[in-house]
């Protein structure tokens, strides 16, 4: 004994077996794309602690250079060097070295570091300048001091 809907429940049961593949789809769609979406993000993030910790290396290195090269630009001018212009050239190679980390870097304020080395650069030739008036009026106050010595033998050949 058959049914004498057959096509009709053969119709309804592959309509069915269809709406239920897709809708079972669309969950396992949803749920894959959830779970993708946090490991993308998760890859993003990790880009940019892996950039900000580039930037932070890159700052703590030209950090350190530029308090050497302070340091160097503070003995510089004491009374206890002698040879400044060795040390001026070494501040000199270090300037030209901070400016090849920062053109080679891709550091987000490149402009605050070049403007720094332009600073440090500005301070090196004004101790220059400095260096060369202190000179100037160590040779003024010798030729005074020889002047004022050679007047007052003057003064006392004139006497005799």
């Amino acid at each position: 004994m058959q049914p004498k809907n057959t096509a009709a429940r053969k119709k309804s049961f592959f309509s069915f077996l269809l709406l239920f593949a897709l809708s079972t789809f669309i969950i396992v769609l949803l749920a894959f794309s959830s779970t993708r979406v946090p490991v993308k993000d998760n890859d993003i993030l990790k880009e940019q602690v892996a950039a900000l910790d580039r930037e932070r290396e890159f700052a703590k290195n030209f950090m350190s250079q530029m308090t050497a090269i302070g340091a160097l630009l503070d003995t510089i001018n004491t009374t206890a060097v002698s040879s400044a212009d060795l040390i001026d050239d070494e501040i000199s190679a270090g300037i030209t070295k901070m400016n090849v980390i920062v053109d080679a870097d891709s550091v987000q304020n490149k402009d605050l570091y070049s403007s720094i080395v332009l600073n440090i650069s500005e301070l090196q030739r004004a101790k220059k300048q400095l260096r060369k008036a202190t000179e100037a009026d160590t040779d003024i106050n010798e030729v005074k001091r020889e002047n004022e010595l050679l007047s007052n033998q003057l003064e006392q050949c004139k006497i005799k």
